[in-house]
C-alpha cells in the first residue's frame, strides 16, 4: 500500500511539474514577446530622437552661420560709418 501511495505521489508530482513547466514556458514566451515589442518601441524612439537631433544640429549650424554673417555685416557697416564720418 505504501509503495502504491509513493508511486501515485511521484506520478502526481511529475504531472504537476510538467504542468508548471508548460505554464511557465507559456508565460515566459509571452514575456519574451512583450520585451521584444518594448525593445522595438525603444529602437523606434531612439531613431526618431536621432533624426530630431540631426535636424536640430542642422538648424543650429544654420543659425550660427547667420550670426556670423550678421556680425560681419555689422562690422562692415561700422567701418563704412567711421570712414564717412
Amino acid at each position: 500500500m505504501r509503495e502504491e501511495r509513493d508511486r501515485l505521489k511521484q506520478a502526481v508530482q511529475r504531472g504537476l511539474g510538467t504542468q508548471l513547466d508548460r505554464s511557465g514556458t507559456r508565460e515566459l514566451t509571452e514575456r519574451v514577446g512583450e520585451l521584444q515589442a518594448e525593445v522595438q518601441r525603444v529602437k523606434d524612439e531612439l531613431a526618431a530622437a536621432r533624426a530630431q537631433n540631426d535636424s536640430l544640429r542642422r538648424e543650429l549650424a544654420d543659425a550660427q552661420d547667420e550670426v556670423v554673417a550678421v556680425r560681419e555685416a555689422g562690422r562692415q557697416m561700422f567701418k563704412n560709418v567711421n570712414r564717412s564720418g
